[in-house]
């Protein structure tokens, strides 16, 4: 069996796509070690022309068209890896030079105990390169929301099929953060090397963030809340922890100013209120006012 499948579902975005299995294959990794899943719903065949010529040149990557619109298209690309470990992976986050061996190696040295490998990818700050976690609720205290993030997340092959996956079982905005959720473990690996690059997008968007993030995600963390696997205590950080971190900045980037983001952020007062009160609300409105503050007199500097 291959060791390792990277898994991209991908929407319309060759150019980025590119980039990213540009820093594959290009890394000095032996081909035998990899494959590359793409998992393709775009609205053209771009995509497939470029993996067609990348396959005349040896390149061990297979190529999946399907109608599947949202973010499903992650399970789909995972369920086709026939790799010993499975790693999720956007297709607008290139890896650094020499990362991309770095976790062949990380992957080699873990695969007898198999603990759920996480990429934070220096997002949370940790003096160690690497963190480890014994719990779900000490897992989620260490990733808080971060565990949301399609590239940061990777799952072993038996783990995967164990684990339900449909799409009755899986939360159709955040389908990775259910097969967290979903798959029962006692040993977490949490990588805080800077591995990937993220390559900006155009325009990006397309759904309601402030409902998902705020209606739906929270709601998923209260339901393990309820059944005893996640602490009040690590629930109220996180949202916390959220709120200053995650809503507000984006709330500065979309409603308060424009950046060029497509997100529908229909009803984004409300959605915040639903979870977090008008304090809660009040909050997002004064960080965000103090980012244009900040903003603005760096515009005078």
């Amino acid at each position: 069996m291959t060791l390792l499948s990277i898994c991209i579902p991908t929407r319309n975005r060759i150019n980025c796509l590119k980039e990213t299995i540009g820093s594959i294959i290009d890394d000095g990794v032996e081909p035998n070690l990899y494959e590359i899943i793409i998992s393709d719903n775009s609205d053209n065949d771009e995509v497939e022309e470029y993996v067609k010529r990348l396959s005349i040149k040896k390149i061990n990557i297979r190529y999946y068209k399907n109608e599947v619109k949202g973010f499903y298209n992650s399970i789909n690309a995972l369920s086709y890896g026939n790799g010993d470990f499975l790693k999720l992976h956007n297709d607008y986050s290139k890896f650094k030079k020499g990362s991309f061996k770095y976790l062949v190696e990380l992957i080699e040295k873990n695969k007898k105990f198999k603990p759920m490998i996480f990429f934070s990818n220096g997002e949370l700050k940790a003096k160690e390169v690497i963190t480890t976690a014994s719990s779900f609720n000490d897992f989620i205290a260490c990733t808080s929301y971060l565990n949301t993030w399609s590239s940061a997340f990777s799952i072993w092959k038996t783990d995967f099929i164990n684990t339900k996956h449909d799409v009755q079982s899986v939360d159709s905005m955040f389908p990775h953060t259910s097969l967290i959720f979903n798959c029962a473990k006692n040993n977490y690996l949490i990588c805080n090397k800077v591995i990937m690059e993220n390559i900006s997008v155009e325009k990006k968007g397309g759904y309601n963030i402030f409902f998902n993030f705020c209606v739906v995600y929270i709601e998923m963390l209260q339901e393990q809340v309820d059944m005893n696997n996640l602490s009040t205590k690590v629930f109220k950080k996180l949202k916390a922890d959220m709120l200053s971190n995650f809503i507000a900045p984006w709330y500065f980037k979309t409603i308060t100013t424009d950046k060029g983001y497509t997100f529908d952020n229909e009803n984004a007062d409300l959605n915040i209120k639903k979870k977090y009160g008008r304090m809660g609300l009040l909050k997002v409105k004064i960080l965000a006012c103090l980012r244009l503050f900040k903003e603005k007199i760096r515009g005078f500097c």
